[in-house]
C-alpha cells in the first residue's frame, strides 16, 4: 500500500511542476515529503525545478489602501 501511495504523491507533484510549481525548497523541507526524499523518482522531480525560483513565480498579498 506503501508504494502505491508514494507512486500516487509523486504523479501528483509530477502534475504541479507541469502545470508550474517551481517551490524547490518547499519541496524539499515540507515534513509531508518526507518519505518520498530518497525516491529516485523525486530526487529527478527536484532536478527538474530551477535551484533559484524565478523572481515572477513569487506572489504577494495585494496591498489594501
Amino acid at each position: 500500500m506503501r508504494d502505491r501511495l508514494q507512486a500516487e504523491a509523486l504523479a501528483d507533484l509530477q502534475a504541479a511542476v507541469d502545470n508550474g510549481l517551481h517551490d524547490r525548497e518547499g519541496l524539499q523541507t515540507d515534513p509531508d515529503l518526507q518519505s518520498l526524499r530518497e525516491l529516485p523518482e523525486f530526487k529527478s522531480l527536484l532536478e527538474r525545478l530551477p535551484k533559484k525560483p524565478p523572481e515572477a513565480s513569487v506572489t504577494r498579498e495585494p496591498q489594501v489602501p
